[in-house]
């Protein structure tokens, strides 16, 4: 068996779909099909226990998952160190990351990376919190971006930045003339915010009710860029990192406003699959990236 075949058995149980899989390995669907039965037939036991609505692994089946891991990473690891023997990182980096991350605070750190290590092709996804994680366990990527990491059994957690948030509202909102404000000043004020379940909007809202402040909630979106539009049109103010409003901030779309007494932080960290080896070039991003 070579170790393609095993990497083809990896993708399929962490993607859980024959497309995906034949994706990452730039073959057919019907070969990856083809493919997973050979490897039965070859160790002669069932590795799937299969019904209609999902398909699970048999104990044996595990055993195969859990070993193979462990080859396909040790073989890539190999590879990769050979490779930089030449002195030249290259490769695919892969990298998850939320939008107001990938869109607002990465831009600067990637064109570093790019014209420090340009035999790197580095391909970013941008999307919600949770399919980064699905990405990251799936390894359909090597680095994930998020904010307010959670803490997950199979995923690390390498912090990055704290980013300052800021009070955001229309130019003609009377909030928006301080130079610093305390947060209280918004109680029983329209609000735009995240809906629940997205991690930045949850923690603002946790972050309100520990001060007491209460807010009328009036529009709520899982989109930053939505967010932005509605307070621009004067929806109610909101909360917002700093960072993801300048450019309106700068053509008098909205202002921003710092919170006086104590500044609102948002972690933001990266996310990588616990017990699997970086490639060189997603070493050298996280080493490019954070702090020494």
């Amino acid at each position: 068996m070579r170790i393609d075949d095993l990497k083809i058995f990896v993708d399929f149980v962490n993607t859980k779909s024959c497309s995906k899989c034949a994706e990452l390995n730039f073959v057919s669907q019907p070969a990856v099909s083809q493919k997973i039965k050979q490897i039965e037939s070859e160790f002669k036991t069932p590795l799937f226990i299969r019904n209609k609505k999902s398909v699970k692994l048999t104990p044996a089946g595990k055993i195969l998952y859990d070993e193979s891991q462990k080859i396909v990473g040790q073989y890539q690891s190999l590879l990769q160190k050979i490779k930089s023997l030449s002195g030249v990182v290259q490769g695919t980096l892969k990298i998850a990351s939320i939008y107001s991350v990938g869109l607002y605070r990465l831009n600067e750190d990637v064109k570093n990376f790019i014209k420090k290590y340009p035999a790197v092709h580095l391909d970013m996804e941008l999307s919600h919190s949770s399919k980064v994680y699905e990405s990251i366990l799936n390894e359909t990527a090597d680095l994930g971006f998020v904010a307010y990491p959670r803490q997950h059994p199979c995923v690390d957690v390498i912090p990055y930045k704290e980013e300052e948030m800021v009070l955001v509202t229309h130019p003609d909102n009377p909030l928006g003339k301080f130079k610093k404000i305390d947060i209280g000043k918004i109680n029983d004020h329209d609000f735009v915010g995240f809906e629940p379940g997205v991690p930045t909007g949850d923690a603002i809202r946790n972050m309100l009710k520990s001060r007491h402040v209460n807010v009328k909630i009036k529009m709520e979106f899982d989109s930053i860029e939505i967010i932005k539009r509605a307070t621009e049109i004067g929806e109610g103010v909101s909360i917002l990192p700093k960072k993801a409003v300048e450019r309106e901030v700068e053509h008098g779309l909205l202002n921003s406003v710092a919170f006086a007494k104590e500044k609102l932080l948002r972690p933001i960290a990266i996310v990588i699959k616990k017990n699997r080896i970086p490639s060189i070039a997603a070493q050298k991003f996280i080493e490019e990236v954070t702090p020494n």
